[in-house]
């Protein structure tokens, strides 16, 4: 056993005082006559004994209290045989967040600056004799080489809030990667919510770990995660309507928030809402889209203390409506007909399969097939390639299954084909919001909606490519689709007849068939994050082989990789943007052919932190400790651990026990 104070051991000696105390009362006494006393010797000699051994008790109580407490004060421990910490040359593994959540404010000023005064200190508690290793959010870093303690100060000091979002897995496997049993690994952060539930299941850190948390304030945000258009078409002309996702992350509600849509720094949309908090809610913003070509906009919101999120661009082109075929035996169904000429955003023409020219395929969007009786081989194969090559093939089956030669095309297709005829009075289901082919159909999910009713159908064999995204009350298919190359091939189970079904009578036809018609599995998206990595779809776009593009944007310039996969053109930018904006993809021309927009990603949006009991309960499950205070903290647990076994609270225990036995005896051995 040792001590951290031995000079307090001096203080033994006070348990001299009860000695002294004892032998004090072992005065002599005055001796007096008296009569008889018979009788008070043999009391006397009984009681004198008793007294002897109760005040050798309480002496040697008293004496074993006070020393215990000196013992306590003098901070005694059991030094370990051998410590890491004190042994070796060790390793400080620092990871400072600079991600855009700590861009608040905090109980010590912004959040960013205080969490690199806890860097710059904790790096001072340690002496020159450790290797120093940084860790960060900011894209392509060499966290791997260590730098002495100028140089790891410096690199703090230079240091700037990032753009990239490196998730949790991935930081603690930087941390792992180079941290060893001698190792010190601090993860200096503001802990937003979010954190604990994007853990890895196990940290594989060896050494110490510890999370030192920067107070930081629940501050309000509200934030653009993301728009989409209700409709797929966007015409000249017409009147767009653009769908907003706003998410209020603060703690209060928000009242009359403005929110912007500006083209060409023009505002062409404005639209104010209320948003509860912690909610998130769904604006409308109808804007006209004038003339054909390509637009670039962005959504603004008030500035608030998260900036990076007020700010949303996007892009999308303006053109004319979609263009189809309709092959047809009788000359084509009348409710075709009407549902195309009533919108003008479709340019169809119906025509006989034995009419048809093949090039037409070439300028084609979609084709539907209805009631086909007779498709021979060559119309099969160029339906084929107009599949693989983009196009949307929607059949129908006819009224009468012994002609029924869609199922040629199908076969050749390998998409699933009809079977038998069930004749059943049953209705449809709603059909599957959650696919991205009806996404945007409706606002809000129908409740108790009329739908449609059948009397007959058509059973279907389906493959294993084949999706089911409308079905019948009992689960049969009803409507389904299946990728083909860069197409889809839509088969519905009923035929363009009223004696089988009032679909082409129901309100949900217009909407359902204006979709299949004119939706597109390769559409480009309004907007990409920075940072991402995934292939970005290049709608129109035909590459040449060996053709050089560049992705411009204000003064920055860069050569992305185009590749084609089934027929169409992808961007892959290997997470090089990193910067938000509108930029422009330059063919080997210098012309332009495409436009993207990239925002930054909202991951950092949320405001509020992770509570201390939330980290505490989940730090001790791995074995690490977690603190707000200062970073001396740190520095003051490693010298504990290397410090050994205390044992102070074992005396104050024993003294707390010698105290509480002294006070039982002179209650209850009474002389």
């Amino acid at each position: 056993m040792q001590f951290h104070t031995p000079g307090l051991l001096w203080f033994l000696l006070l348990g001299l005082i009860p000695i002294i105390i004892h032998l004090f009362r072992f005065r002599r006494y005055r001796r007096v006559e008296f009569t008889r006393v018979d009788l008070l010797k043999q009391i006397t000699v009984k009681t004198g004994l008793g007294n002897k051994i109760r005040k050798l008790i309480l002496m040697t109580l008293r004496i074993l209290g006070i020393l215990s407490l000196v013992f306590a004060f003098a901070s005694p421990f059991i030094p370990e045989r051998r410590t890491d910490v004190q042994t070796q040359k060790n390793k400080l593994i620092v990871f400072l967040d600079n991600s855009l959540s700590m861009s608040g404010d905090g109980v010590e000023g912004p959040v960013f600056e205080a969490a690199k005064n806890r860097a710059r200190a904790l790096v001072n508690d340690f002496t020159n004799e450790f290797s120093f290793y940084l860790i960060t959010q900011t894209q392509n870093q060499d966290f791997s080489q260590a730098m002495d303690k100028d140089e790891i100060l410096g690199e703090i000091d230079k240091l700037s809030l990032s753009n990239s979002a490196i998730t949790e897995k991935d930081i603690f496997s930087a941390i792992a990667s180079i941290s060893d049993k001698s190792s010190i690994s601090v993860y200096i952060s503001d802990f937003r919510k979010g954190f604990l539930k994007n853990l890895p299941e196990n940290f594989n850190v060896n050494g110490a770990f510890y999370w030192l948390g920067v107070p930081a304030n629940h501050n309000e945000n509200v934030s653009i995660d993301s728009a989409w258009f209700f409709s797929p078409q966007l015409l000249p002309g017409h009147t767009l309507q653009l769908n907003v996702k706003l998410t209020n992350y603060g703690k209060e509600n928000v009242k009359d928030v403005s929110l912007r849509l500006v083209e060409n720094e023009q505002a062409k949309g404005v639209v104010n809402t209320d948003i509860e908090a912690g909610r998130s809610k769904v604006v409308e913003i109808p804007f006209s889209a004038g003339d054909e070509g390509w637009k670039s906009t962005r959504l603004e919101l008030p500035g608030d203390e998260f900036h990076f999120d007020d700010i949303y661009y996007l892009t999308y082109i303006v053109q004319k409506g979609s263009k189809g075929l309709v092959l047809s035996d009788n000359g084509g169904s009348p409710y075709l007909k009407a549902l195309f000429s009533q919108n003008s955003g479709f340019d169809v023409k119906f025509i006989s399969p034995l009419q048809i020219v093949f090039d037409q395929l070439n300028t084609t969007d979609f084709v539907i097939c209805e009631g086909l009786s007779n498709v021979g081989s060559g119309l099969s194969e160029e339906l084929s390639k107009f599949v693989n090559n983009g196009g949307n093939l929607i059949i129908f089956p006819t009224s009468d299954p012994s002609q029924n030669s869609a199922n040629n095309i199908l076969g050749k297709l390998r998409a699933g084909v009809f079977s038998n005829i069930i004749k059943q009075d049953i209705s449809a289901e709603i059909w599957d919001l959650k696919d991205p082919l009806m996404q945007g159909v409706f606002q809000n999910t129908p409740q108790n909606v009329d739908l449609p009713q059948f009397y007959s159908y058509y059973s279907m064999l389906p493959t294993s490519r084949q999706i089911v995204f409308w079905k019948l009350k009992n689960g049969s298919p009803l409507a389904t689709k299946t990728k083909r190359g860069s197409g889809v091939i839509y088969t519905v189970a009923v035929p363009l007849d009223k004696s089988f079904s009032n679909l082409v009578m129901h309100p949900f036809f217009v909407p359902f068939m204006l979709r299949i018609a004119s939706y597109k599995e390769a559409e480009s998206n309004l907007a990409y994050e920075t940072g991402t990595d995934a292939m970005l779809s290049l709608k129109g776009v035909k590459p040449t082989k060996d053709e050089v593009w560049k992705l411009k944007n204000n003064d920055t310039e860069s050569i992305p990789e185009v590749v084609m996969r089934d027929n169409n053109a992808y961007l892959v930018t290997h997470g090089s943007i990193t910067e938000p904006g509108i930029y422009s993809l330059y063919n080997s021309e210098n012309v332009e052919d495409y436009r993207i927009a990239f925002n930054l990603h909202r991951t950092e949006s949320q405001s509020a932190v992770e509570s201390l009991d939330d980290l505490k309960n989940t730090a001790e499950k791995f074995g690490v400790k977690v603190s707000f205070e200062k970073p001396e903290f740190v520095a003051n647990e490693i010298k504990r651990a290397g410090e050994g076994t205390p044992l102070w609270k074992f005396f104050i225990f024993a003294a707390f026990l010698f105290l509480v036995s002294e006070m039982i005896l002179i209650r209850v051995w009474k002389v």
